[in-house]
């Protein structure tokens, strides 16, 4: 399983994060209220290529900032300032969308299902428990799989129209490791099993194996065992040992959950686009970055710079050449 990925380089996000509520198509809509199932009048506070953007999906996602920045003790701004920038997010927002839906990007349940998993990993809570505290906050299942649609559709068009083009010339790369002091790397000695998720059905079942498998290690069983008998990858004859992992050479859902445990500790099960993964940290250790993993350093520290760039110039070009209409004062 263990693979040397090309560096990506991650673009620069929203400052503020929170979940957007839905945006809805208006066409003959676009300059009158809307009523909901209920009656409710839910009027239109912004149109961006024919799709509004209602007072209610404002006002949540205004809340959801300032509850994130309340969680940060971070200092909301006032209300109005915080109304504007909740809404021009939505705009952006909005705008990116519509250039994926032009440039035809998709996204496949299996992509979708694979974040959201990943979403339940990085809360350490069990999957209904983690639905539950969503749904305190007003958050809902089917809100979060629309959302993470999008954003997985945002990410496959920010490749396409930004990291593609991204070039890092080794004259950069030799410059920048010239000036540059780089601290140790950590190193990662790990094993893990894989088990195939070709669908969402084959995930759950081998999500459940994995976790009946981790619940017999930690009482004692030898993981080796388990990896020799059930792994599909190439490391199971090894008892699926990985040897020593540097930094950026498995896939990111992998590197993730294995950076969260301790030396021992065990992953919940772990979706990635091989299948499903139960890890084992073996040990750590710290060392100077090879000269390979030091050219990695200099170009992906070089390409998020650029990237940053790139990505500012293509977003407001986006937003000059998109139709716009504000239907309530707005002041930023």
């Amino acid at each position: 399983m263990k693979n040397i990925y090309p560096i990506s380089f991650p673009f620069l996000r929203s400052a503020v994060a929170g979940i957007a509520a839905g945006l809805m198509s208006v066409a003959a809509y676009a300059q009158k209220p809307v009523a909901d199932a209920s009656g409710t009048v839910d009027r239109i506070v912004a149109v961006v290529n024919h799709e509004a953007i209602t007072q209610r999906a404002l006002d949540a996602f205004a809340a959801q900032i300032a509850r994130r920045l309340q969680q940060q003790g971070a200092t909301a701004p006032d209300a109005e300032a915080l109304r504007a920038q909740a809404l021009e997010q939505m705009v952006l927002k909005q705008v990116m969308l519509h250039k994926a839906r032009e440039e035809k990007i998709s996204v496949s349940e299996a992509e979708r299902a694979a974040a959201l998993d990943r979403l339940v990993q990085e809360s350490g809570l069990p999957r209904e428990e983690y639905r539950a505290k969503l749904e305190r906050q007003g958050i809902f299942w089917s809100t979060m799989k629309r959302e993470m649609e999008d954003e997985l559709l945002l990410a496959k068009l920010r490749v396409k129209e930004i990291e593609s083009q991204i070039v890092v010339p080794d004259a950069e790369v030799r410059d920048y490791l010239d000036r540059a002091v780089l601290p140790d790397i950590e190193h990662t000695h790990a094993r893990h099993i894989l088990l195939r998720a070709d669908d969402s059905a084959l995930a759950a079942s081998a999500r459940q194996q994995l976790l009946e498998v981790k619940k017999k290690v930690e009482a004692g069983a030898d993981f080796a065992r388990f990896a020799r008998q059930l792994s599909i990858d190439g490391t199971a004859a090894q008892g699926g040992d990985l040897g020593w992992l540097e930094p950026g050479q498995t896939v990111p859902e992998f590197e993730r959950a294995m950076a969260s445990l301790k030396a021992g500790e065990i992953s919940a099960p772990v979706r990635s686009p091989y299948g499903v993964h139960l890890i084992q940290v073996l040990e750590r250790r710290r060392a100077a970055p090879s000269a390979q993993q030091r050219q990695n350093i200099a170009r992906q520290a070089i390409g998020m710079r650029k990237a940053a760039q790139a990505h500012d110039r293509w977003l407001r070009a986006l937003r000059d050449q998109a139709y716009v209409r504000y239907m309530v004062p707005v002041s930023f």
